[in-house]
């Protein structure tokens, strides 16, 4: 189950792109990030919009807002599988046959070559998130090899288990927002692997069978290449996901096994490593050379850095910076 950060009242407010009283300002910027559409206000001389938005590789992360009543139809997009999770009131989404009432803690997925018809107001905000599909395609395939060239297609509307996608979304922007400006590639592919999970597990779709039905089990030979490979990785910067597809294996097959084997998670073995190896350098460095924890942290995947020095604690009973300052002593 994944935890409910505090709520952002503006999210994403760092990366903000626009904020206007224009309307045709508003629909040229949204169509330069998702796709091309038609905006009704209910008045243009009290039209106020703000768009806020980050790059996390190849996902867009939006947040849109709107200060008046509008009604917005866009056109279908063909690579792309979108998700709305709006923040305050609710929003009316019509899609095909598919007519949605979406308010908060919810979610509304727009699968790809899928028109809508969006309605709300006033005050309408929403976090809009845009998954490349061939993104979705790869990571279905590496959670199931065994699938092949299966390529699962989304259903509109209402997800499955509409709380696990908002969470993700609204985790995942919680992040975003709480760590530096330019994050670290291994923290940006960790937050663009938990919202594919999300939508892969949260929604329906045509691969959600073959996704929910039992691993095959995985030979000890693969989990101790698995291992292997992990403490090999410099920094630890390797996926669990890469991991599974280097031995061949689903990602629920490498967890079982690694739970068999080692009695950790893959990821809570990767996590161990990764710490192992920032206490080392934090013991091996020297602080007048500007080596810092923060440095030290984001470059082994920490993006959360509270979240971070705690499980430093719990593992090596004193903080990091302690770690650090016990470096210096020892030179001096």
């Amino acid at each position: 189950m994944i935890a409910q950060p505090t709520r952002i009242a503006e999210p994403l407010r760092r990366y903000r792109v626009l904020h206007t009283h224009d309307p045709d300002e508003m629909c040229r910027e949204v169509a330069s990030q998702l796709s091309a559409h038609q905006l009704e206000v209910a008045s243009r001389r009290e039209f106020v919009a703000t768009v806020n938005h980050v790059q996390l590789g190849a996902t867009a992360l939006m947040y849109v807002a709107y200060g008046t009543p509008v009604r917005v139809t866009t056109d279908p997009l063909e690579d792309h599988v979108v998700l709305m999770v709006p923040i305050a009131q609710p929003i009316r989404v019509e899609m095909k046959d598919h007519v949605t009432q979406s308010g908060p803690e919810a979610a509304v997925v727009v699968p790809r070559r899928c028109a809508t018809r969006i309605a709300g107001g006033p005050e309408i905000g929403s976090l809009v998130v845009r998954l490349g599909a061939g993104d979705l395609a790869r990571h279905f395939r590496r959670l199931v090899p065994q699938a092949g060239n299966l390529t699962p297609v989304f259903e509109p509307g209402r997800p499955l288990n509409p709380a696990l996608i908002a969470g993700a979304v609204h985790a995942v922007c919680h992040a975003v927002d709480l760590g530096q400006r330019d994050l670290p590639a291994p923290v940006v592919r960790e937050l663009h692997r938990q919202l594919l999970t999300a939508l892969l597990f949260g929604c329906r779709h045509s691969g959600l069978e073959r996704l929910l039905s039992p691993p095959p089990i995985a030979s000890r030979a693969k989990i101790s290449r698995a291992v292997e490979l992990i403490e090999d990785a410099p920094h630890g910067d390797i996926s669990v996901e890469a991991v599974a597809e280097q031995v061949g294996l689903s990602v629920r097959a490498l967890q079982e096994g690694f739970r068999r084997d080692t009695g950790l998670s893959p990821r809570a073995y990767l996590k161990r490593v990764r710490l192992q190896r920032i206490r080392a350098a934090l013991l091996g460095s020297d602080p007048s050379d500007g080596t810092t924890v923060t440095d030290l942290a984001l470059a082994h995947g920490f993006g959360h850095l509270g979240r971070f020095a705690v499980e430093y604690r719990e593992a090596f009973g004193e903080s990091p910076s302690v770690s650090l300052g016990r470096s210096a002593s020892v030179r001096g």
